[in-house]
């Protein structure tokens, strides 16, 4: 998904915490799709996905 579309999604899902978290970036919307989708090209966005979990080193049997 575009950066763009992330922050609009964002934006239409918590309208308030974009509002809020925008300005802390130096970005100041109106409150507009458009502004959020123009901030949005600004923002660097990262996904974090988990992975499997490592294993238990107690269960290792090391003990």
């Amino acid at each position: 998904m575009p950066d763009d579309t992330v922050m609009s999604a964002y934006a239409s899902e918590h309208p308030r915490a974009a509002l809020l978290l925008c300005p802390y970036l130096g970005l100041w919307p109106e409150g507009s799709a458009k502004d959020f989708r123009s901030a949005g090209h600004r923002i660097h966005f990262v996904r974090l996905e988990s992975g499997p979990a490592p294993p238990d080193v107690r269960q290792a049997g090391t003990g």
